[in-house]
């Protein structure tokens, strides 16, 4: 049954499938910000999120700063390994 497969799910993992699908595309979201050229939007539309605020507001609650912030800091860390 469904409920069984979310508690095993949850039991082996320790998320859910919704938050654990979330974490990879915020973790992929991270990935594309310090490497890509794409735009925020872009990124959010290639991961599958309806708009962007819907993005932003995920990005946010999983890693507590946003996209922009989040590429602009990226950014000054790759420059200042240099």
């Amino acid at each position: 049954s469904r409920a069984y497969y979310l508690r095993l799910f949850k039991q082996y993992v320790g998320t859910t499938p919704h938050n654990y699908q979330l974490s990879l595309r915020i973790t992929k979201a991270r990935e594309y910000l310090e490497i890509s050229n794409m735009s925020i939007h872009e990124i959010g539309m290639e991961l599958g999120f309806k708009d962007d605020a819907t993005f932003s507001y995920r990005f946010k609650m999983m890693t507590n700063t946003s996209p922009l912030k989040y590429r602009q800091e990226a950014i000054t860390h790759q420059q200042t390994q240099k």
